[in-house]
């Protein structure tokens, strides 16, 4: 791992196809803090290093070199590593951050940023410089460790605490704080969480297909279906299901996937996983349907379930169905079969009438035929 000394965050950076770049700034803050107890040692490095008798607060302070960082990289989101922190004194230590040390010192390390990371000190947090470990190229070590799992991705920042305890002529010396540049380490997310995130974002993206307009009681073919980039299948699965609105029209909705727990994923020809759902719809009563699809991402990271909930909505109008030809002519004979009927009683009265008439002229020619005869005859 390499140090660099610069702004307390610095910008997002790639580490490969496989991990989106997430730079974490570790701040290390040199803060002496005075104290009244400290326990009694035996031959410290006075002659560099300040003692329990200092007189001066210079000769309680002096400087060392800082190595700090994680024993593997890069980092990623939710996987645990060590973070190790060695004060270097009794040589130089060129290319080194520079802190202030004194007899006794202790160590934090903490997020400047709530629930962004678990930290677990796993060594003692006060150690004394008569405490070192001999270093083969000359002078001395102490070191503080860590382990620690990265939560939240994104740019976030550790900060790495020094402090010196200093006590002069046992008289507590007020305000005695020193600050030391920050350090930047590159942090990467979790390669899960990065195909988790991807997968939301194509989620927000899903095709739907649905009609605009439906007919109360017909069947449609509906299907959402959305893409994942090659390979995302085997770290996060995907699944859309879809329900009608609070607001919507009733409507019956029947599975027609393959599959109608689990979505099924074909292979698209862009060498993308595609997930497909199928349904048949059927609107119940007029109105506006509106159907909620929402595809659910699940992955795990590490020991960290990744879990979310994407809703898209879409909208067809159903109407009730109009009238077919047979209506149409069932309608017409409705309106025309009582002029028929008037019509034929019409022609039927008058057929009647003149049968009568004709009648009553036969009968009238039949008496005029009789009073007209011969009498002798």
């Amino acid at each position: 791992m390499t140090l660099v000394s610069g702004p307390v965050r610095a910008g997002l950076a790639a580490s490969g196809p496989r991990h989106a770049g997430v730079r974490a700034a570790l701040v290390v803050v040199a803060v002496t803090i005075l104290a009244l107890a400290w326990p009694l040692g035996a031959p410290l490095y006075a002659q560099v290093y300040p003692g329990p008798d200092a007189g001066t607060v210079n000769e309680a302070i002096t400087n060392a070199g800082l190595d700090a960082g994680f024993d593997s990289e890069p980092l990623t989101q939710f996987e645990t590593t060590t973070f190790r922190a060695t004060v270097i004194y009794g040589t130089s230590s060129p290319g080194l951050p520079t802190v202030k040390v004194a007899w006794s010192n202790e160590a934090q390390l903490a997020a400047e940023a709530e629930d962004t990371f678990n930290i677990v000190p796993t060594s003692a947090s006060r150690q004394f410089l008569d405490a070192g470990t001999r270093r083969p190229g000359g002078g001395y070590e102490l070191t503080w460790t860590w382990n620690v799992t990265p939560v939240v991705s994104g740019q976030q920042t550790l900060l790495l605490r020094i402090l010196p305890i200093v006590v002069v002529e046992g008289e507590v010396v007020p305000g005695l704080i020193d600050v030391n540049k920050p350090i930047a380490v590159t942090v990467d997310v979790h390669p899960v969480q990065r195909d988790f995130d991807d997968a939301l974002k194509a989620a927000a993206d899903m095709n739907i297909s649905l009609p605009t307009e439906m007919i109360v009681g017909e069947k449609y073919d509906v299907s959402a279906s959305m893409s994942l980039a090659a390979g995302h299948s085997d770290t996060v699965s995907a699944d859309i299901d879809v329900n009608p609105d609070a607001d919507s029209a009733a409507v019956t909705i029947l599975e027609a996937s393959a599959a109608p727990s689990a979505a099924r994923a074909a292979l698209a020809v862009s060498g993308e996983e595609s997930i497909v759902r199928r349904w048949t719809v059927i609107s119940d009563e007029p109105g506006q349907v509106s159907l909620i699809f929402t595809a659910t991402i699940e992955g795990h990271a590490a020991a960290q379930d990744l879990a979310g909930k994407v809703p898209k909505k879409a909208s067809a109008r159903a109407t009730e169905r109009g009238p077919g030809p047979w209506d149409i002519f069932a309608q017409a004979v409705q309106y025309v079969a009582p002029i028929v009927a008037l019509a034929i009683g019409i022609l039927a009265l008058s057929a009647a009438w003149k049968k009568r008439k004709a009648k009553a002229e036969d009968l009238d020619d039949q008496q005029a035929a009789e009073g007209s005869g011969d009498p002798a005859s």
